[in-house]
Parts: C-alpha cells; structure tokens; sequence
C-alpha cells in the first residue's frame, strides 16, 4: 500500500471527508437529542443526555485515533479497510486444543488489529487474512460506527474468548474486555441497541431486532455475566456490569411486544428508541409484526433458566400469535426463475414475514413502497428479491415450546 507525506492540509481534508458524519447522519442525531430534551421525566431525560455525551466521546476517540496514527508514521490520508467477509472458526468448526495454535494466534491478532477504538467491529471488512495497516480504516462504507449487523463484534468476542482461555494470552483478554465494554456503551437507557454505534443516524439508529441483534447481544450478555462459554476470565466488576445490562435488556423485549386488543402477540424487526413504536426498517421493512424476529426473541425467552412472569407471559403470547398467524396447505418455492406460493394440502406450516397491526393480514411491499395483501401483486424483482414468507425457526420454537410449558405454566 502506497502512503504519501502527511501535512497539514491533508489532516483538514481528513477530517472533513473522513472523520466526520455525513451531514445528514448529523442533522438526524442532532434531531434525536433533541428530542431527548423534550422527555418529561427527569432521571430519563438525564440518562438520555448522559447517553448521547457518551456517544459524542467514542466519535471523538475513533477521530482522534486515526488522526494521531496518521500523524505518527507520517501518512497523509487514510484509506478504506479491505473489503469482504470473516470466518471466525467456533468450538463446532475446531477442536478446544486449537485455539492455542498458531493459526488461531495469527486470526486472533488480526481481529484485534482492525477492533474499533470503541471496542466493536464493522461489517463488510475482511479481517482475517492479514492484520489491519497504519492508515486504513477499521471499516469500509459504515464510516462511523461498529455494528451488531449479522453478528458482528458477537462472532469477534467470542472467537477471541476461546482463544484467550486456550492461550492464557492478556492481549486477547484485554480484547474481549473492550468488546464488552462497547457493548455496554452502545446499550441504549431504556435496554435496546441500535445496529451501530456510535449512532449513524437514520434507521441504524433504531432499537434493531433485525438480524437477532437484541437477542445476540442478550445471549453474550448472558455468557458474559457467568463466566460461561470461555469468558471465565472476565473479572467480577465486568461480569455484575453484563448481568446488569442483560436484565435491562430483558425488560425492553418485554416492554416492546406489540400487543392487540389487550393480547401480546409479535416482535417487529425495529423500534423507535424513544417511544419503542415500531418503526419501518427501510423501503422493505415496514413498521408491522415480523414472525421471524419473534421467534427468534421466543426462542430466547424460553432459554431462560428462572424467567420471570412478565417474561413467561410474552412467551406466552408470541406462541400462541405464530400459531394463530400460521398458514397450512401452501409452499413457497421458486419454480422456473420466479417465487411462486403453491398449494399443497401435505405441506409444513409456513408464515409471511410480516403481519400487519390490527388485522394481523400477511402484508408486502414491493419497489413502490406501497402495502399490499397479496405478494403477486408486488414487482416480480421484489418479489424474488426478498424472503417473504419464512418457516425455519418458527417451526422450531413451536416444536420446543410445548415442553418449556409444561415447566413453566402461564401466569394469571
């Protein structure tokens, strides 16, 4: 990689191009806090303003911590991490013994070379093969933020977990405590977590159950506050910290199950984080219940060793919703290049992706941006393009859910 001389003119261009949200990215944060300011409760309100000076300190330390590489070995610009996907082997994929090989050492250093200064990682980065060099960013096109998106900085922490117990190496230790750390940080007062952190603005600023973030971040929570799952390391003060944090979480998945006509029922795929009304997710993601997210929050709510009977009761409720919003007798399969629902009285149970508030009807949306109840009536590219009917984890919670109820009765 070529660098050229770092002056000072290129450290402003640097920081106007590179460090610094977008305009808009900006103008929506700003309009969040805001809207802080308008929280009648005052130990709300302070916990928000507390948040969003938070925020503001970890974009300051990503913008100062490129700033200060690039002037110490004299580069002029920073440039773009290299792109692509990581695999981060797990105790299924590889024997214990492994992780204290040379392989997993090598992979281990590499993760930790392109860790945010905040403690996360991006997506879209190819962070295995080499490790990160002086003057390239930890991310590609999410400029600004570590994310949760498809088990991001979840995956990293606890391939690093196994590794620093197998190896007994500090660096790695260390790694994992700062990954925790940045989960703690990007946990939102009322128990949520946007998609990236610091906030980006837009969507990605909403409590996202999109790609199981709520229910990763709740699971690593777990493992990290018993010392489970190789994070036996973590000291007392970290493990009390994700404990608290988890049964904060807890909470949110309760407070933001979508109930109908006094019942609860589903999950969306995002929330506003404020008010925790559901919220569209983008052009084909509107603001309705989404089977797949909800079973994926049951899925979780029945892993619980001692749930509570707020807990029990939204599982409950999401059970007995998957079950009344099932359709029988139809596949959805792609049959001479184009998804087509066909009838067959033997097939499984199958579920749209999203239901609508209210009238629970199956709901899609095509380039248009425009609802309809019938996904033939949607454009053949949207239709092809996106999942919009789904089956795999509902009819798994379903069929695990009849023993977890017989250990824990519905409350009254």
């Amino acid at each position: 990689m070529r660098h050229r001389r770092f002056t000072p003119v290129a450290l402003v261009t640097f920081l106007v191009l590179s460090a610094v949200p977008s305009p808009r990215a900006r103008a929506q944060t700003s309009t969040l806090a805001r809207r802080i300011q308008e929280i009648d409760d005052p130990a709300q309100r302070a916990a928000w303003n507390a948040y969003m000076k938070r925020d503001e300190r970890q974009v300051r330390l990503i913008r100062e911590t490129m700033v200060r590489e690039l002037r110490d070995n004299g580069i002029e610009s920073a440039v773009p991490a290299p792109p692509g996907e990581s695999d981060f082997p797990t105790l299924e994929d590889r024997p214990a013994e492994w992780f204290r090989g040379v392989e997993a050492l090598r992979i281990a250093d590499n993760a930790i070379s392109f860790q945010l200064p905040t403690g996360g990682w991006a997506r879209g980065v190819e962070m295995t093969s080499r490790p990160r060099r002086p003057g390239e960013r930890w991310f590609t096109h999410l400029r600004w933020a570590g994310t949760f998106d498809n088990g991001e900085t979840d995956r990293q922490m606890r391939f690093l977990a196994q590794v620093a117990t197998a190896s007994d190496r500090p660096r790695f230790r260390e790694a994992c405590a700062r990954g925790l750390d940045f989960v703690l940080n990007a946990q939102f007062p009322n128990g949520g977590w946007p998609r990236t952190y610091p906030l980006a603005g837009g969507t990605r600023d909403n409590i996202a159950f999109s790609d199981e973030t709520m229910v990763r971040c709740l699971d690593l929570l777990r493992d990290a506050s018993r010392g489970q799952e190789a994070f036996g390391f973590l000291n007392d003060e970290s493990r009390l910290g994700a404990a608290r944090a988890f049964e904060k979480g807890v909470q949110c998945l309760v407070q933001t199950q979508v109930s109908m006509y006094g019942a609860p029922t589903g999950w969306c795929r995002q929330y506003e984080p404020l008010t925790l009304e559901p919220a569209a997710g983008g052009p084909f993601e509107p603001a309705c219940l989404a089977t797949g997210e909800t079973a994926s929050v049951l899925g979780f709510l029945v892993s619980l060793d001692a749930p509570t009977s707020a807990a029990v009761r939204a599982a409950y409720g999401a059970a007995q919703w998957l079950g009344a919003t099932r359709i029988d007798g139809f596949r959805w399969e792609m049959v001479q290049g184009a998804f087509q629902l066909l009838s067959d009285p033997k097939a499984q149970p199958i579920w749209a992706r999203f239901y609508e508030t209210g009238s629970n009807r199956p709901v899609f949306v095509g380039g248009d941006g425009i609802l309809r109840y019938n996904v033939l009536e949607i454009d053949a590219e949207s239709r092809d393009s996106h999942a919009w009917y789904e089956w795999d984890r509902q009819r798994r919670v379903l069929s695990e859910f009849p023993a977890w109820s017989q250990r824990h009765p519905r409350p009254f």
